[in-house]
């Protein structure tokens, strides 16, 4: 929290460039939580993709002279 907001003008200049930096970390911060999450869903995807496949085949069955 800030606090009480200041009177003077270069306390109150600080005051607004710290609330401009938080407002700016915040935004930056949300930006990189919203890639993490659709990096981590393609990642999912394609894992499940994967483990599709290898039951497919598994379930297909396997025969003589097939390679594991």
């Amino acid at each position: 929290m800030l606090g009480p907001k200041p009177s003077s003008v270069p306390e109150r200049s600080a005051y607004e460039w710290r609330r401009k930096m938080q407002r700016d970390y915040s935004y930056a911060q949300a930006c990189a939580e919203d890639l993490q999450k659709k990096a981590k869903q393609l990642r999912s995807g394609d894992q499940t993709l994967k483990w599709q496949k290898l039951s497919d085949r598994i379930e297909a069955g396997f025969k003589v002279g097939d390679a594991v």
